[in-house]
């Protein structure tokens, strides 16, 4: 995993979701995951909180995120076309969990780019992120 996630903490009961929670619903995607799987975690810029979990990650999105819309970039991203750009979400559905007033969605664990790597291409891809995020999918792209 990252260098920069952290490991289960006494803060948990700040957590959107109990480390069971993020057990069950990763379990779905990787038979590996049991009761005991060590998870670690990190919170984003955006408020968003990342789950990991074996090789999977659980993301429970800012509250403010629209779950419709959200489904809609999810399903385009998991389209084979988009592929060679777009990293593919483990489903394209939508999750709620109970206790979480927020969308959650599931995504393989990758290696992420380095923050501090000098030569990543940081303008161009903040670009095409928030153009991404601006963006409705095309119609087409559902068919």
């Amino acid at each position: 995993m990252p260098h920069d996630w952290n490991d289960e903490t006494p803060a948990s009961r700040l957590w959107p979701l109990s480390m069971s929670e993020v057990r069950t619903l990763g379990a779905r995607f990787d038979p590996k995951i049991s009761t005991d799987t060590a998870v670690r975690f990190r919170r984003t810029p955006s408020g968003a909180w990342l789950f990991g979990c074996s090789e999977v990650v659980v993301k429970v999105h800012n509250p403010r995120i629209d779950a419709a819309r959200l489904s809609d970039q999810l399903a385009s991203a998991k389209l084979p076309q988009m592929r060679p750009w777009l990293l593919a979400p483990l489903t394209d559905r939508v999750m709620l969990s109970t206790g979480v007033a927020a969308p959650i969605s599931i995504w393989p664990l990758v290696d992420v780019i380095d923050s501090t790597a000098d030569a990543a291409p940081w303008s161009e891809a903040g670009s095409l992120l928030a153009g991404l995020h601006l963006t409705s999918p095309p119609v087409s792209l559902h068919e």
